[in-house]
């Protein structure tokens, strides 16, 4: 299980490249890099409701970019994970 400071898509990212943060799909690289099974996005940007970071989720799953056998999710105040 990976938790990931991820609060800029890739286009984000590109104009906020050295404040300290990363994009989803960077942490979906390093995740499976690392072979982790599970991967969940912490340290949301502040100003995007949980509608926009659903959509951001939903965008990432059906894009092609997560492998097979890494399960991703945003994590979220009183989410249970179960290992």
């Amino acid at each position: 299980v990976i938790v990931a400071d991820a609060q800029y898509t890739s286009e984000e990212y590109k104009q906020k490249v050295g404040w300290g943060h990363s994009s989803y799909e960077d942490c979906i690289q390093l995740a499976a890099e690392a072979g982790a099974k599970r991967l969940f996005f912490t340290h949301h940007d502040p100003t995007r409701t949980d509608a926009q970071l659903d959509e951001i989720l939903e965008g990432l799953l059906s894009s092609g970019k997560v492998p097979e056998g890494l399960t991703i999710d945003m994590a979220s105040e009183g989410k249970e994970v179960f290992l």
